[in-house]
């Protein structure tokens, strides 16, 4: 499995701690049972947000032969009661028990991914929508009555992932992959250039200055 690491500043270290660590036990688990060229995953790619001041972010995105999953991870201790159909999840044990849904939350960002490579993927492609709960304490509650990839148990996530992803031949071809992977990587870069523009903008705008082109 090719691993193409996007590294990223994380904005709030003390509500991301335990995130990353989670995203860190995630790929670690990526490596041990999808270790065959089967597999490649994108991690920590921007997307649009529908804040403009701020960047969606996908934690990580394996595409196989047949799909790609597009994963959100969390590492939520705690007993986490929700439905799909519910736009926030209650976390008990903890300060601010209402959690913005991350079914839903990441649903926006299948959306994104699909405008950017639903033209490049075979009819018979999905791109799916899988939540991990990295928490091995945690009870996790979830009514799916769809039977959506949302899981506590990362190896039983993977398991199925390779199990949909065997039931048939390949269909997405090397060439497609990589016509996948770069157009995900272009759109990643040209928003952080985006962004960076931006934050440049306001800090000149600030000290009365005034940003010049250089074309």
């Amino acid at each position: 499995m090719r691993d193409y690491e996007i590294y990223t500043t994380v904005q709030n270290e003390s509500l991301n701690i335990r995130g990353d660590r989670g995203e860190d036990e995630f790929r670690d688990k990526l490596v041990e049972m999808l270790s065959d060229d089967q597999f490649k995953v994108l991690n920590n790619i921007y997307i649009p947000s529908t804040n403009e001041k701020y960047l969606g972010q996908i934690d990580s995105l394996l595409i196989g032969k047949r799909n790609i999953y597009v994963i959100e991870i969390k590492k939520w201790k705690g007993k986490i009661e929700g439905d799909l159909s519910d736009l926030e999840w209650i976390v008990e044990n903890n300060k601010d028990p209402k959690r913005k849904s991350p079914y839903y939350q990441n649903k926006y960002h299948v959306k994104e991914v699909r405008k950017l490579v639903s033209y490049l993927l075979p009819k018979e492609s999905q791109i799916m929508n899988a939540i991990i709960n990295m928490e091995r304490d945690a009870v996790f509650n979830i009514r799916n009555s769809d039977r959506e990839l949302i899981f506590d148990d990362v190896e039983q996530l993977l398991e199925l992932i390779k199990e949909i992803e065997n039931k048939e031949a390949s269909i997405i071809t090397p060439e497609v992959n990589d016509k996948i992977i770069n157009k995900i990587l272009q759109r990643h870069f040209e928003l952080l250039e985006e962004m960076e523009f931006k934050i440049n903008k306001k800090l000149l705008a600030k000290h009365n200055l005034e940003y010049i082109s250089g074309n």
